[in-house]
């Protein structure tokens, strides 16, 4: 997996943050209509509250370097469209792992649902990109569960040429698999497995209930035009009159209206990872999609957004965090269990735009100085404290009781060293 960019943590310092003003500057000018409880549902990524952000959660996949990596190798060679979906169906089957299907899982730390229960009830997680490789520390495979799968091979299709508007991900009552329309061709995405909609698949997708559907330009979950929770697809639903998938299903539920005018992505607009990256941080005021494309800098857990401090909210909140915080009665024994047991390092590729919440941090034994600083700081409020980030160049710093403490060694510091980039308190 080391070709994909993942490693286990390596000794250094913590990259500069990144000073792209265009990007820096659209995080400040966030969509008016994204609520606190959408960015944390959407950071969170709980089974509750995705599925009606699920557009969302999509778009963050085109984000990720993995995707453009896996996108470059699957069309390396290829003589068209037709060997990029071969390639794409081959590498899926070789490179992917369903995480209920790997025994390596059981009793681990990164097991799903993450090794911790909310309310008595396992937390599935939703994971994006970079987390599904990281578990390939416990499976030698990229692994995540079936609304992960789909959606990372659907990017895949994307960054190679699929419209945007071509892609939808269905949600069955404990099942999701992704549909693409590729070069003419209508591939069935379920789990590990692409192949193309032949007669037996197609009945078998006609006898299915759904509820809801998603595409990178809107998710329907429960909320149908005619008035039900779950809608079937009719025998017509694979003839291609001309339109793409996602008119065809909001013609399916009487959904239409659903979608306001001129809330579709652009398939030019969606060429490589960079097109995305700029066409999600565009400036907010000149999209239909301004509150999808918002909320998708929080799912891919940017720093350029314009309420960071959200990724301390979820943080105390992951059922992960809140367990080992019972076992840490104080603030040496909570510096003490990260000196001792998280490796320096960031399940981000791109760690220096993105951070990492505390629960990751826990489950991968691992995160760089500002993630190390999140974990610090979501265990010391939990147990009664009132602490504070800071966030320098090369570090980062935690303050409590008056107190400063330097996340490279978790021990006490005189000062804090270098200017001051990001605060994050609650």
């Amino acid at each position: 997996m080391a070709k994909y960019g993942f490693d286990v943590g390596k000794p250094g310092l913590m990259k500069e943050i990144d000073s792209r003003d265009e990007y820096k500057e659209s995080g400040i000018r966030e969509s008016r209509s994204v609520s606190e409880d959408d960015k944390l549902a959407t950071v969170t990524r709980d089974r509750q509250g995705i599925y009606p952000l699920f557009d969302s959660y999509m778009l963050a996949f085109l984000l990720d370097p993995l995707t453009e990596k896996i996108a470059e190798e699957v069309r390396a060679g290829a003589a068209g469209k037709d060997q990029i979906a071969a390639n794409i169906a081959g590498w899926a089957r070789q490179n992917l792992a369903h995480t209920q299907q790997v025994a390596a899982f059981k009793g681990q730390p990164g097991s799903d649902p993450w090794g911790a229960y909310g309310n008595g009830e396992p937390v599935f997680k939703k994971a994006i990109p970079a987390e599904m490789l990281a578990k390939s520390m416990y499976t030698g495979n990229i692994t995540g569960k079936c609304e992960a799968l789909p959606s990372l091979i659907a990017a895949v299709f994307v960054l190679n040429g699929a419209s945007p508007d071509d892609v939808v991900i269905l949600r069955l009552a404990t099942h999701n698999v992704g549909l693409v329309r590729f070069a003419g061709v209508l591939y069935l995405v379920n789990n590990q497995s692409v192949a193309p909609v032949d007669e037996r698949r197609k009945q078998w997708l006609e006898t299915q209930p759904y509820q809801g559907f998603s595409s990178y330009a809107i998710s329907i979950y429960r909320d149908f035009g005619f008035g039900s929770h779950e809608f079937r697809l009719n025998q017509d639903f694979l003839r291609d009159g001309g339109g793409s998938l996602l008119e065809t299903f909001l013609k399916e539920t009487g959904t239409r209206g659903r979608l306001g005018k001129g809330q579709s992505i652009d398939p030019n607009a969606v060429t490589s990872r960079d097109r995305a990256f700029s066409l999600v941080f565009s400036d907010p005021d000149a999209q239909g999609l301004a509150k999808d494309f918002t909320l998708a800098r929080y799912a891919d857990q940017s720093l350029y957004v314009k309420d960071p401090d959200i990724y301390l909210k979820a943080s105390i909140r992951a059922p992960r965090t809140m367990e080992l915080a019972k076992t840490l009665k104080n603030k040496e024994s909570i510096f003490d269990w990260i000196r001792t047991n998280v490796a320096y390092g960031s399940i981000f590729e791109d760690s220096s735009e993105r951070i990492m919440t505390a629960d990751e941090v826990i489950v991968f034994r691992k995160g760089s100085l500002k993630d190390q600083a999140v974990l610090a700081f979501s265990l010391l409020k939990l147990r009664g404290y009132k602490p504070q980030i800071e966030i320098t160049q090369y570090d980062a710093f935690v303050t409590v009781d008056h107190e400063i403490y330097d996340a490279k060694t978790w021990e006490m510091a005189p000062s804090i060293d270098g200017a001051v980039l990001l605060k994050l308190n609650l």
